[in-house]
């Protein structure tokens, strides 16, 4: 007899969530709450490892979607991966590239853009291997911005995914997020690949 049930469920929500995060991602009024970069912790079960989010700690410096460390690899990973963008609105025929990331800085609205940057290309799903520690970088923040997303962010007191709700309101949890589960251009599209 089945004891225990797991199931795969896409995020649909999630690509629109941490565009707009990111767009925001910028010091003064309108910021965002941050983060918390130590965020995702796990407990081991039958179905694997559950997820697990603190509260953010706003007061905290770890409080960011990226580490410095991952912030400067992004933003490098950015830099090397994207095509220049063009120098006038009408230059090249054809669909236009995703915009290239800020000139070289440390700060995290230039990290924010170069993260946007990369996911709105798709340029590392194919390029992640290309520099070093990117793989592991993009998938511990997206990853923990999933988490947050799917277990912190509410609007009305329920959960912002649609899906996630729906499990959610009907007694499942989130054990454990998987990346690059979806490699669709769907997939893509609503999760950067990322499936609970």
């Amino acid at each position: 007899s089945i004891t225990t049930l797991c199931t795969l469920s896409p995020m649909p929500g999630f690509a629109r969530w941490l565009r707009g995060r990111l767009a925001m991602e910028q010091p003064g009024p309108g910021a965002v709450a941050p983060i918390a970069a130590e965020a995702v912790t796990q407990q081991e079960s039958s179905c694997g490892s559950m997820v697990s989010v603190p509260a953010p700690d706003t007061a905290s410096p770890a409080a960011n979607l990226m580490s410095a460390a991952e912030a400067a690899l992004i933003t490098q990973a950015a830099r090397h991966l994207l095509p220049p963008a063009p120098s006038s609105p009408g230059e090249g025929s054809g669909p236009q590239p995703a915009p290239s990331p800020p000139p070289s800085s440390s700060s995290s609205a230039a990290a924010a853009a170069a993260l946007a940057a990369l996911l709105a290309s798709n340029a590392w799903v194919q390029g992640a291997g290309t520099v070093q520690g990117l793989e592991e970088t993009l998938r511990a923040v997206v990853l923990r911005a999933a988490a947050h997303y799917l277990l912190l962010e509410r609007r009305r007191g329920l959960s912002l995914d649609p899906v996630a709700h729906f499990h959610l309101h009907n007694g499942a949890a989130v054990w454990q997020l998987n990346w690059r589960a979806d490699m669709s251009e769907r997939g893509l599209q609503q999760s950067f690949g990322v499936m609970a």
